[in-house]
């Protein structure tokens, strides 16, 4: 007898099979969305693709609440960094009352929407405003200062996802009363009255400003107690600021208190202080209850304070030594002679130090026991930044107007960025890995650094036949009008130059590349159009700054593009203007030499540029055997060891029909790069 199953029985029994894998592949595709979004939320790249993809978590992950909390607080970030202020707030509230029950998140988002009213009635009092990306590239946000107050080194809460920067002034007396008045207090300069800025680090924006009525010189910030220690220098104590009410208190500290330093793993703050006939002091304060011990010699004038976790151990700087103590018993351990110890590696047990005469190079020691491990030579060096997780350290060169980036795995110093004006204080959220840099000048500013996008060897050579089905992923494709094809023509990288729809700014494509002796080859052939109207394509490479599209040459924000880059412009611009070759050299956001000739007649190029040292010459052939100068410039020091970027644009006010073939794009070091020697000394 044969039995006969139900289907219904069959169906059933599928579904009891299938939907737990359903749900499983749901999660993993949440999962793999959230990840998609996150890479680029964090390198600012596509943000109205990221949102989608938040929003496709938030639709999948019904049973996974913590992951789409997370995706609807991203969103509102997003929203804010776009500066779609509303749709922030909406996503905000969402957030608040369908996810209460995370609350890490919620918590957040509730006091971000408290803070956009508050930042709305502070804004006629701000001190500081949040200026937006850098025109650069480098920099996801910037905050230039509204007055005249210098920006001092700023640090970081990762718990609460905020910077901390102090904002003071102080100058010589201008007239007769103040300068009585400051005889009778025993100084020789007027100091006002400082203030405290809160930034939230994740939307970049201004959450609070703090006024103080004493001048306070440097902070420093203790996770274990979630409290702010604020030197008063004139005033003679440190200020005890509670970082979730800002409640304020005092301990009083004899002499001027000029640093200060904390050590989270024991609880304990370290207090450099001046005033004592050039024998400063250290003095000791407990977290715990603010008890203060000391004083303890420093035999020399009170400096920088370092603390490194891994041992226990103290570094003052008081010229011409640094002095390190034990934090066990406050006992002096060794004089470390000639150098001044500024920042400590406790991941890795490597401390920093740079030459206290000159100030002009970094020296990696073992914590331990102080011996040489490699040293870097720079100009003048002004602070450095650690990023422990990834083998990173940021050196500020006020000197040169640039960031050295060092990989502390091999000792090696993979690039420069030329940033804005006199970068003089650094600090970097490990959490986040952004890196936040403080600007001299007038005005002051901070720029806010997408540190870990930069991880990674940056490469010495590139090369592209243009001959995959997809486009290699090093090169960076910045969105905006235009497009490109790898499938219209074999082989080739197609770029399309269409005609731009208001302000909308053109595609780019850029990679980068490091190294000051190269020789690129490009070969390229050009199809202008029969369409009225002005376009040209362009190619070219920029030192320490992304090229900006449309045009390489323009000023790049406060940083002035240094660019070499070719131009193929049309045939006939509505009766004006024949088509050319075109080749500029654009030194300091100024074009310091230009040279044009006409298109031959198949209108196909091998174009190589070459590099020696600062000099930049410029080669063309019609055939790729010969080849004819086409212009050379020496720069100067600013393009020394930067960061490159070879990019493709286009500047157009025509009709969608022009475009560009790449054949092949190579870059080789010259002469050929030899393998690496292990050698401790790194010269730039």
């Amino acid at each position: 007898m044969v039995r006969r199953v139900s289907t219904r029985i069959i169906v059933s029994i599928a579904a009891a099979i299938l939907l737990p894998a359903i749900g499983a592949f749901a999660q993993q595709g949440a999962r793999e969305a959230y990840e998609r979004a996150r890479l680029l939320d964090e390198s600012n790249q596509n943000l109205a693709e990221a949102i989608r993809l938040y929003n496709q978590v938030i639709t999948q992950a019904k049973d996974q609440r913590a992951l789409a909390a997370r995706s609807q607080y991203r969103i509102g970030l997003l929203y804010n960094r776009l500066g779609r202020k509303a749709e922030a707030q909406r996503a905000f509230r969402t957030l608040v009352s369908q996810y209460p029950d995370q609350t890490d998140v919620a918590r957040r988002a509730q006091a971000l929407l408290a803070s956009a009213g508050a930042n709305g009635r502070q804004e006629e009092n701000a001190l500081i405003k949040q200026t937006g990306p850098s025109a650069d590239g480098w920099y996801q946000a910037t905050f230039t200062s509204l007055t005249e107050q210098y920006l001092g080194r700023p640090v970081i809460d990762s718990a609460r996802h905020r910077l901390y920067v102090i904002a003071h002034n102080y100058y010589e007396p201008r007239n007769g009363a103040e300068r009585r008045r400051v005889e009778r207090q025993g100084l020789h300069h007027v100091y006002e009255p400082s203030a405290l800025i809160v930034i939230d680090t994740d939307t970049n924006s201004i959450i609070r400003t703090i006024r103080f009525s004493a001048y306070i010189d440097e902070i420093a910030f203790n996770p274990a107690s979630n409290k702010l220690y604020a030197a008063a220098q004139i005033d003679g104590h440190i200020k005890v600021i509670d970082a979730d009410t800002f409640i304020q208190t005092k301990i009083p500290v004899p002499g001027q208190p000029t640093n200060v330093a904390v050590n989270a793993a024991t609880n304990k703050i370290y207090v450099a202080s001046q005033g004592f006939a050039g024998n400063d002091k250290l003095f000791v304060i407990d977290g715990a209850n603010g008890a203060i011990v000391g004083p303890y010699d420093l035999g020399g004038v009170a400096g920088r304070l370092v603390v490194n976790p891994a041992t226990n151990r103290i570094y003052a700087v008081a010229p011409p030594k640094t002095r390190v103590f034990n934090g066990s018993d406050n006992s002096v351990v060794v004089d470390l002679p000639a150098i001044g110890v500024i920042g400590a590696d406790a991941t890795h047990n490597l401390i920093y130090a740079a030459p206290i005469d000159t100030g002009s190079n970094i020296q990696s020691l073992d914590g331990n026991t102080h011996s040489l491990v490699a040293t870097f030579e720079l100009s003048r060096l002004a602070s450095i930044g650690i990023l422990p997780d990834t083998n990173h350290l940021f050196a500020a060169l006020p000197d040169k107007n640039q960031i050295a980036l060092i990989d502390t795995s091999n000792h090696t110093e993979t690039g420069r960025l030329l940033v804005a004006g006199a970068p003089n204080f650094l600090a970097v959220d490990q959490s986040r890995g952004h890196a936040y840099v403080c600007h001299a000048g007038s005005p002051t500013m901070i720029g806010v650094l997408a540190g870990r996008s930069l991880q990674g060897e940056i490469p010495v050579e590139l090369s592209d036949q243009f001959d995959l089905a997809t486009l290699d992923s090093a090169w960076t494709v910045a969105s905006g009008q235009g497009s490109y094809s790898l499938a219209e023509k074999s082989g080739h990288l197609r770029f399309r130059l269409v005609k731009p729809s208001g302000s909308k700014p053109r595609l780019l494509m850029s990679r980068k590349f490091r190294g000051d002796q190269w020789t690129l080859e490009v070969k390229v052939s050009y199809s202008t159009g029969a369409s009225g109207g002005g376009r040209s394509a362009v190619f070219g490479v920029t030192f320490g700054a992304v090229p900006m599209a449309g045009s390489f040459g323009k000023l790049n924000g406060r940083i002035p593009i240094n660019a070499v880059y070719i131009f193929r412009t049309r045939d006939d611009w509505n009766g004006c203007c024949p088509g050319e070759i075109l080749s500029y050299f654009v030194e300091n956001g100024r074009i310091v030499s230009f040279n044009a000739l006409a298109p031959n007649p198949a209108d196909a190029y091998v174009w190589r540029v070459r590099r020696n040292g600062r000099t930049i010459t410029i080669e063309r052939s019609n055939d790729g055997i010969d080849f004819m100068p086409f212009g050379s410039h020496a720069f100067g020091m600013q393009i020394d060891g930067v960061i490159q970027f070879f990019g493709i644009s286009y500047d157009s006010f025509a009709d969608n029909d022009a475009y560009a073939d790449f054949d092949y794009v190579r870059l080789s070091q010259t002469p050929p790069r030899q393998p690496s020697v292990a050698n401790t000394k790194q010269k730039r």
